[in-house]
């Protein structure tokens, strides 16, 4: 069963996005956290498909393949076999290194490299136009990369936002809330409410072990500091005062 992300698992997913050598201790200092949950969570995160591998990015000009072409393809005959077919054939040809099914005026539009336009000129012959079924061809080649990226737009949000949305609900009754550490220290056990502060290591009204109770935004510490939610946290609600 699949788990809902939370700000840790984004955070995560951030840094892998950055870099995807990091060792587990790396990442684990990176996310504040120890070794072990880490790597659990990072398991967890390859066994549901949110990281699908990890490869090494190559450079396409000092491996003289820089020469890069968008091509605009059509069938000659739209049906349901020749588009398989098509789909087939493109996964054994190596230049192609991405290929997309699409909307409009052409079926695919794929993205090669190759050496050079003459190479280009001889793939379409001697490749694309080897294809029985592809109807007309169209090239844009790049003239000068801006951006290429693998980094996914990732939510900001996760818990914290949720978490926000929850205290805010809550502050017209009155509600105190506690958090359930999974790891990490905060600096004070003490939580404020609109009514006033509450009870120094009160307990949540819910099953499981609270292992502190810390304050959240926008409360504030028992001498007055700020207080930051933990990057792993379990939120309880706490009895009204």
């Amino acid at each position: 069963m699949t788990q809902e992300l939370d700000k840790t698992d984004l955070l995560i997913l951030r840094e892998l996005q950055d870099d995807g050598h990091l060792t587990i201790k790396e990442l684990a200092q990176r996310v504040h956290l120890s070794v072990s949950p880490v790597y659990e969570r990072v398991r967890r995160l390859e066994r549901e498909g949110y990281i699908k591998g990890y490869v090494a990015i190559l450079n396409a000009e000092k491996l003289d393949c820089g020469f890069v072409v968008f091509c605009y393809l059509k069938l000659a005959q739209l049906t349901y076999e020749n588009a398989v077919q098509f789909m087939i054939r493109v996964q054994n040809i190596p230049e192609i290194v991405e290929a997309y099914n699409t909307s409009g005026n052409f079926d695919f539009v794929l993205k090669i490299y190759v050496q050079n336009m003459r190479q280009y000129q001889d793939f379409v012959m001697r490749i694309l136009g080897d294809i029985p079924y592809v109807g007309s061809i169209e090239s844009s080649f790049v003239l000068g990369e801006v951006k290429n990226s693998h980094r996914l737009p990732l939510p900001k949000g996760g818990m914290s936002e949720r978490l926000g949305r929850t205290v805010g609900a809550s502050w017209g009754r009155c509600r105190c809330w506690a958090v359930s550490l999974v790891e990490g220290r905060c600096g004070t056990a003490a939580y404020r409410t609109p009514c006033g502060w509450g009870r120094k290591g009160a307990r949540p009204r819910s099953k499981g072990t609270t292992h502190a109770v810390i304050a959240l935004p926008p409360f504030f510490g028992a001498r007055g500091e700020p207080c930051l939610l933990a990057a792993d946290a379990k939120l309880w609600t706490m009895p009204s005062l």
